[in-house]
């Protein structure tokens, strides 16, 4: 068995594998976020060539906002566009924000914050995000 790191040596980051034969094997590991994100991702594939990786980025200055951001990447594993879509609660009651992609457009939806608990909702066209990352 490998030896465990020290406990100082932890980070919090987001990573990702490509599997481009049902999970039989995985290429390699890579970073998407390794500025201590908070995480809760989410993934869906877009097309037969590009994944989408959603995740809740690192809070700002001390407070609980953060940025909910999306990341087209290629089945080679390079990230070809990063957006921020909207400032989100990094606390639980955000929830894990949900991805998907229907037919021309990728959804992802969480839940705002207290009091009021809503479920929020944004829509980005996946013509838009293949433009972007040529």
């Amino acid at each position: 068995m490998g030896q465990a790191l020290p406990r100082h040596a932890w980070r919090t980051r987001v990573r990702a594998a490509i599997s481009l034969d049902g999970g039989l094997t995985l290429g390699e590991i890579f970073d998407i976020d390794d500025n201590a994100p908070v995480g809760r991702i989410g993934t869906e594939w877009l097309d037969d060539a590009h994944a989408i990786v959603s995740w809740i980025g690192s809070p700002e200055g001390g407070t609980s906002s953060a940025p909910l951001l999306l990341n087209l990447i290629a089945e080679d594993g390079q990230a070809l566009r990063r957006m921020e879509l909207a400032r989100i609660s990094s606390a639980r009651d955000s929830g894990i924000p949900q991805v998907l992609v229907d037919g021309s457009s990728v959804y992802l939806a969480w839940t705002d914050s207290g009091p009021g608990f809503g479920i929020r909702l944004v829509t980005v066209e996946a013509a838009n995000l293949l433009s972007m990352g040529r």
